[in-house]
């Protein structure tokens, strides 16, 4: 069976409630590194799904998401190293993957728009509570406006 067709049957089980048999067909879909896997793979380990809950090994499998450029394992990565989720705190680690995120632009990446909006967002608030980075509200405001023409919604909140 193709990567693609294990993630996919993964996805099925997961809507059927049987987390158990969502994580075996991920696990095989990573094995045979079809990047949405390991995203799979974080979140059953974040959450409890199929498997004991472990944020460390959730960690490690965003990590080799983020590795092979998959935008939703390179947020999560983000957002494990802000609040210490799995690793120690690392705002400066956080930053660089945000950043990364940011820079994508062109036709190609406008499909993960929601994506980088939130990535653009996360270094808004970065900025305002000084996180790894001095307090800096014109920066903060810079990054919500470019968040919010992304659909951002909270950081059309902030703007307000």
């Amino acid at each position: 069976m193709k990567d693609e067709a294990w993630y996919m049957m993964g996805l099925a089980y997961q809507e059927l409630f049987d987390y158990k048999k969502a994580f075996a067909c991920f696990k095989k879909a990573a094995a045979m590194n079809y990047d949405e896997a390991f995203v799979k793979m974080g979140d059953a380990y974040m959450e409890g799904l199929g498997v004991k809950q472990n944020p460390v090994l959730a960690f490690r499998w965003y990590r080799k998401g983020a590795d092979m450029g998959e935008i939703n394992a390179m947020l999560k990565l983000a957002d494990c190293y802000k609040h210490g989720t799995g690793c120690k705190v690392n705002y400066s680690k956080a930053m660089e993957q945000y950043l990364h995120l940011a820079e994508r632009t062109g036709r190609y990446w406008q499909r993960y728009a929601d994506g980088i909006g939130t990535a653009l967002y996360e270094i808004g608030n970065m900025y305002l509570q000084g996180l790894g980075v001095p307090v800096d509200l014109k920066k903060a405001a810079k990054y919500f406006r470019l968040a919010a023409k992304k659909g951002n919604r909270d950081a059309e909140l902030g703007l307000l």
